[in-house]
């Protein structure tokens, strides 16, 4: 078990060092969870294979009394197809983790919820400069609480 963990990092390791690394920022919006941010790193795999881990935040509803907080941990694939120079399209898959807590100062009461699921969908990105790209999504999240999340944000290539 330890060298599985030990050769899984040291590739995890190797593809970020020979990759070209992109982070960014973002605006979600989920169809249950509603609107939030988020930020999202890019890394390549392959000229057209990238693997881009997400944090996503989503604002709490306004009820007085009660303390919620909604996240999204996600990791996607992406494989790109190259449609003009600037503008690419593609699919992605990938897996998430939705943590949900919720309070109440009425009552003595608190609970938390964790669940793991699938992204199913697509995006597009388009060059803005050397430096800077834009990009929108829309996946499907499919666990708990299945929704449509819709993202669009900016990457910055370092």
């Amino acid at each position: 078990m330890r060298k599985n963990v030990l050769t899984i990092l040291a590739l995890f390791v190797t593809v970020i060092a020979f990759s070209q690394t992109k982070v960014g920022a973002n605006v979600v919006y989920g169809t249950s969870s509603g609107l939030g941010l988020g930020v999202k790193a890019s890394f390549d795999v392959s000229e057209k294979f990238k693997i881009s881990p997400s944090v996503n935040y989503y604002f709490p509803e306004d009820i007085p009394g009660v303390s919620t907080t909604s996240m999204s941990f996600e990791a996607d694939a992406h494989y790109f197809f190259e449609l003009q120079d600037k503008f690419s399209l593609y699919p992605l898959a990938g897996l998430n983790v939705w943590y949900t807590s919720v309070s109440s100062s009425y009552a003595a009461f608190s609970a938390s919820s964790t669940n793991f699921g699938l992204n199913l969908g697509g995006g597009a990105n388009y060059k803005l400069s050397d430096k800077l790209t834009g990009f929108s999504e829309i996946k499907l999240m499919v666990t708990q609480g299945s929704q449509v999340v819709f993202n669009a944000g900016v990457m910055y290539s370092l």
